[in-house]
C-alpha cells in the first residue's frame, strides 16, 4: 500500500478486498484497484484506476490510466488519454487526450479532443471531430463532425455529414 490511502469494501469469497496502493489513493467497493498516485475508485467493482490523478466511480471492469483522466459508471470502458473521460455505456474508449465518449456501446474517442455521444460503433478519429450518435460511422477529418445515421463517413476537413 502506498501512503495515506483508504480502502472501504468488503473481502469476496476468495479473500480479495479493495486495493489501494498509490499515495493518497481511495478504493470503496468491491475488488477495485487505485494504483495511481492520488487515483480514486468510488463503488462498482473489479474497476482500476491506475492513472495520475485519475478515477473510476462506479460500474464493472472500467479502467482509468490516462493522467486526470476519469470513466463514470458502465462497463468495460477505459479514458486512457489525458484528461480523457467516459461516461456509461459499455465497451467504449476515449485513447486520445482530452476526448470524450458518452454512452452507447463500442464508441471510439481516438483523436486529440475528439468526441462520441451515444450510438454503437462509432468513431472519432480526426483531430477536434465528433460524432453524435448512429451506428458504424466515422469521422476522421480534422474538425469533422457526424450527425446519425449509419455508416456515415466525414473525412475532409471541416466536413460535416447528417445521417
Amino acid at each position: 500500500y502506498g501512503e495515506a490511502v483508504l480502502a472501504v469494501g468488503l473481502l469476496d469469497e476468495d479473500g480479495d478486498g479493495n486495493c489501494p496502493s498509490g499515495d493518497g489513493s481511495v478504493t470503496f467497493g468491491r475488488r477495485n484497484t487505485a494504483s495511481g498516485d492520488y487515483a480514486t475508485v468510488t463503488g462498482g467493482s473489479d474497476n482500476t484506476a491506475y492513472g495520475y490523478k485519475s478515477s473510476v466511480t462506479g460500474g464493472n471492469y472500467n479502467d482509468s490510466s490516462g493522467w486526470s483522466s476519469s470513466v463514470t459508471g458502465g462497463y468495460d470502458n477505459e479514458a486512457s488519454g489525458w484528461y480523457s473521460s467516459v461516461t456509461g455505456g459499455q465497451s467504449n474508449e476515449a485513447s486520445e487526450d482530452y476526448s470524450t465518449v458518452t454512452g452507447g456501446r463500442v464508441n471510439e474517442a481516438s483523436g486529440w479532443v475528439s468526441s462520441v455521444s451515444g450510438g454503437v460503433n462509432n468513431i472519432a478519429s480526426g483531430q477536434y471531430s465528433s460524432v453524435s450518435g448512429g451506428a458504424q460511422n466515422k469521422a476522421s477529418g480534422y474538425s469533422s463532425s457526424v450527425t446519425g445515421g449509419y455508416y456515415v463517413k466525414a473525412s475532409g476537413t471541416g466536413s460535416s455529414v447528417l445521417g
